[in-house]
């Protein structure tokens, strides 16, 4: 053991020595460093604005009767509507929800 401990501190020690330090490295990524151009606004504004006007041509309007016989037959499809993945939150065997295990020890069957 202390024979890879002493083998393990001397590759340390020589890859301290061959390491640039850590300032260096930072100043000389600084210097190679691209800075960015400033964006200009107006192009920025000019696609956020054809994007909204894109969305206002294209998005269909919604139209509503307003009628309450109109609300009251989309409330009653809304309602009879169920996922298609319902039939997996239902048990497969009802009868373990109805019963309900009891403690007593009259229900367990003891040896005699």
């Amino acid at each position: 053991m202390s024979d890879t401990r002493h083998t393990f501190r001397s590759l340390r020690a020589v890859d301290g020595a061959r390491a640039p330090s850590f300032a260096s490295t930072l100043a000389a990524g600084r210097a190679h460093a691209i800075r960015p151009e400033r964006i200009s606004a107006v192009p920025a504004v000019a696609a956020v604005l054809a994007g909204v006007a894109l969305a206002f041509v294209l998005v269909p309007r919604v139209r509503e009767d307003g009628s309450l016989q109109a609300a009251i037959a989309n409330a009653r499809e809304m309602s009879a509507w169920s996922a298609p993945t319902a039939v997996f939150l239902d048990p497969i065997d009802r009868t373990l929800q109805d019963s309900t295990p009891t403690l007593a020890l009259s229900s367990v069957a003891l040896p005699e």
